[in-house]
């Protein structure tokens, strides 16, 4: 959704697309069960959803980097709380390759842990791919979603739900 106080920018903003396209773009995933929540629309544009990817890749790794270096995450946490879970999401990337990155990230040298950081922001960027969304959208910028694929977005879910 959007503020009542951004609606009149955001009317001329999707003036050009055809009625059908604005009433798709209007559609939302789920009604909020509280007052505490606010719904999501079911669609987004092509550079909204790059966004959304970056967005989450960013916070997902580097927030596991930072509990890592303030001491909030153990290695027997890593093991039990994500490392068991990527191991088993399904990408082979991950598959072959948690074993050294659980070493990287907890052998106390910086650069290690920058590269066992750096190796799966890049696994996760290298997973996304452009598709077409579900619905005849007639814009292209929405007829079109960056998208995970789909073990990595478990990867990456995971990744998500062990530091929050």
């Amino acid at each position: 959704g959007i503020y009542d106080c951004d609606k009149d920018l955001f009317d001329w903003v999707i003036a050009p697309l055809s009625e059908n396209d604005k009433s798709l773009l209007s559609q939302m995933r789920y009604r909020p069960d509280s007052d505490l929540e606010h719904s999501k629309t079911r669609f987004k544009s092509l550079d909204c959803s790059i966004m959304e990817l970056a967005d989450d890749i960013a916070y997902g790794v580097h927030d596991l980097e930072d509990a890592i270096v303030l001491g909030m995450v153990t290695r027997q946490q890593w093991q039990e709380g994500a490392a068991s879970q990527l191991a088993d999401c399904g990408d082979p990337w991950f598959e072959e390759h948690i074993g050294s990155i659980g070493q990287m990230l907890f052998s106390g040298k910086h650069h290690q842990r920058k590269d066992a950081i750096g190796g799966m922001v890049n696994a996760l960027l290298t997973s996304i791919s452009i598709k077409v969304v579900d619905e005849p959208f007639q814009n292209p910028l929405l007829a079109w979603n960056a998208c995970l694929e789909p073990h990595m977005a478990k990867a990456l879910d995971v990744l998500k739900h062990f530091v929050s």
